[in-house]
């Protein structure tokens, strides 16, 4: 929230005088806390089922680890992008807010902010505790703020700099104009002992009486001034001192805390309109060839440890992958359904985590390079051979792949623009590549759900007949790139 109380350290121009500021430290301890709760709530009746989980081997204890993963990124979106607050936020009085337009958060700057938490967690949440505004690096990058309720309030600097004095001075003015127009009389009875009273009281005057006595009451006593104004009556007093103000930085300080208390008290449900998710397939293809060398990058990475671990065969990984995958895992009575559905959230696991740790550098490498050399070693060493093998891959692997690939690509250009932003700075250059590729982040998804139906219902059938497998998948690389690189000119905006 803006700080605006006590003796205030700031600089001259007064850049950090009421700067914005996060809600104190406990009040989001204790709301994520209550979320967390909450959330383990929604997590705990899964392990119910940990025994048919358990059939499933290490996909099984992928998917435990994969709904972990998409229940903590998922409960956030929806909540904050619906309500911009959370149960445990609501609860201590705290909301979103969207930096760049002083308004709640949207359904994107929700889903951003929760998905780079990823990169807050595999830190440690340092980024909060070592910038200025202690902010984390999903707050960052979405350029949103949680603001405390308490922000709806009278307040006033105390420092000794010009600016700080020039900002008392006009909500001084502006106060007095305000109770001049109205009814005081019920604060003429309050006494008032407080050091911060005499100070103030000293500072406006006494000559006028109960008007100057009734302002430094209000601006020393916060309680007081809450029952007596309504935050539209504060808006009004502040927008009346950023024009009573001299300096620019002054006027520019008190705006903004209006229009921070604005966005508070405009606060409303955001709808999820299936408009919004029918032009992800016009966008899509428009975002893709906007990424098109990173996705070559991409895919020479993948390509390169395919080939090297399919000619060099390094005998631990191996032995590693014997012993993961020797046995069947899947035993044949698992539901096709079932199968899907893991398959699906193991994949769409991976894809979160890889654009959301993106600022970490290296988690879009480690991807390729892993599933590069994982598939490279299953054609190798692969009983029914290399020809077969792919047969068996090639179905659910062209779709699912690209999807992988395309979230690589997304990660390689917010690596691009943490290194060399082409915004004033790289928070924001993320974030706003970022939100340019919130669709093809959908369209992943959707090729995701695609690849696990295929994995789990056609995949073993069509893999019988390797030749019909390959011209299966021929056939979806031809429908699913003629789509991309040429799709859908007409919508570009």
């Amino acid at each position: 929230m803006i700080e605006m109380r006590g003796n205030i350290d700031a600089s001259e121009r007064g850049v950090n005088l009421i700067g914005i500021k996060p809600a104190k430290l406990s009040a989001r301890v204790g709301a994520h806390l209550i979320d967390l709760a909450i959330l383990l709530a929604i997590y705990s009746p899964l392990l119910l089922f940990t025994h048919s989980i358990n059939q499933l081997g290490i996909l099984g204890f992928s998917f435990l680890l994969s709904f972990m993963l998409m229940a903590l990124i998922l409960y956030f979106t929806f909540l904050e992008g619906y309500y911009s607050t959370t149960p445990g936020k609501k609860l201590f009085g705290l909301f979103i807010i969207s930096l760049d337009n002083m308004r709640g958060i949207s359904y994107t700057e929700a889903f951003i902010r929760n998905l780079m938490r990823l990169s807050d967690i595999a830190t440690i949440y340092l980024a909060s505790l070592i910038n200025k505004e202690n902010r984390r690096i999903g707050d960052i990058v979405a350029n949103t703020l949680i603001v405390s309720k308490g922000i709806l309030r009278l307040e006033v600097p105390l420092g000794s700099f010009e600016i700080a004095k020039d900002v008392r001075r006009g909500i001084i003015d502006a106060l007095i104009e305000k109770l001049g127009r109205m009814d005081i009389s019920s604060l003429n009875s309050i006494k008032s002992r407080s050091t911060l009273y005499t100070k103030l009281l000293n500072e406006i005057g006494e000559a006028a009486g109960e008007v100057n006595h009734a302002a430094a009451l209000l601006l020393s006593n916060p309680k007081i001034s809450s029952e007596f104004f309504s935050p539209n009556d504060v808006i009004e007093i502040y927008d009346k001192a950023s024009q009573l103000c001299y300096y620019v930085e002054s006027r520019s300080i008190l705006k903004q805390r209006s229009k921070l208390m604005k966005a508070v008290l405009s606060v409303k449900k955001n709808s999820l309109k299936l408009s919004n998710f029918s032009q992800t397939f016009s966008q899509a293809p428009m975002e893709f060839r906007e990424i098109l060398p990173y996705f070559g990058t991409s895919l020479t990475l993948f390509f390169a440890s395919l080939a090297g671990a399919y000619l060099w065969r390094p005998k631990w990984l191996e032995i590693l992958l014997r012993e993961l995958f020797g046995k069947r895992i899947i035993p044949p009575s698992i539901s096709p359904w079932i199968l899907s559905t893991v398959i699906f959230m193991n994949n769409f696991r991976v894809i979160l985590a890889t654009v959301g740790t993106a600022p970490l550098l290296f988690m879009p490498f480690l991807v390729l390079v892993a599933n590069g050399a994982l598939v490279g070693l299953v054609i190798s060493i692969s009983k029914m051979g290399s020809y077969k093998a792919l047969g068996f891959i090639l179905p659910h692997g062209v779709p699912e792949l690209t999807a992988i690939f395309i979230a690589s690509s997304i990660a390689l250009m917010l690596i691009k623009e943490l290194i060399s932003p082409s915004q004033p700075d790289r928070a924001s250059s993320i974030g706003k590549a970022l939100k340019e590729k919130i669709n093809l982040m959908i369209f992943s998804t959707i090729l995701l759900i695609y690849a696990a139906l295929i994995e789990g219902f056609i995949t073993e059938g069509l893999g019988s007949s390797t030749l019909n497998a390959i011209l299966f998948s021929l056939i979806e690389v031809i429908v699913l790139y003629l789509y991309l690189l040429l799709g859908f000119h007409r919508y570009k905006s």
